[in-house]
């Protein structure tokens, strides 16, 4: 399913309940993208509209934030594998785990672990565009 999306960062909630519409509970979302191209912002949008009131902070040092999803009493993980070198890195983490079980998981930077992909692997990627705006490709 190719999906595309234009929009500015204004806009990004909109884009994030649409993608939330298009996913399923337990998906796997790895997301690729430029440096500064809206990843983390992107994510946590996403995270604010399952309903989630925390304090919402990128996992960039953390590599791993995990939430609760209020409605569901899922839990949401949203990752960013940026300072892994490779994938033994992320294997001791867990990565596995994550991957298979129930969670709904947000993974930024995903290129180390992509051999990893399963049926629940949903693969995006946003890019800027000229005028402050951003593409979203959902493949």
């Amino acid at each position: 399913m190719l999906k595309e999306w234009v929009f500015t960062l204004q806009g990004i909630d909109k884009i994030a309940k649409e993608l939330l519409h298009s996913l399923p509970p337990d998906s796997k979302v790895f997301l690729s993208g430029e440096m500064g191209a809206g990843k983390t912002t992107l994510c946590k949008s996403v995270i604010k509209n399952l309903g989630i009131d925390d304090e919402i902070s990128s996992p960039t040092y953390s590599i791993v934030n995990e939430y609760i999803i209020p409605l569901s009493k899922r839990k949401l993980r949203h990752m960013d594998l940026y300072r892994l070198k490779n994938i033994d890195e992320a294997l001791d983490i867990g990565i596995e785990d994550y991957l298979y079980d129930a969670s709904f998981c947000l993974i930024e930077w995903p290129d180390i672990i992509e051999n990893l992909a399963n049926e629940k692997t949903y693969f995006l990627n946003i890019s800027s565009m000229s005028d402050n705006r951003r593409k979203l490709v959902f493949l």
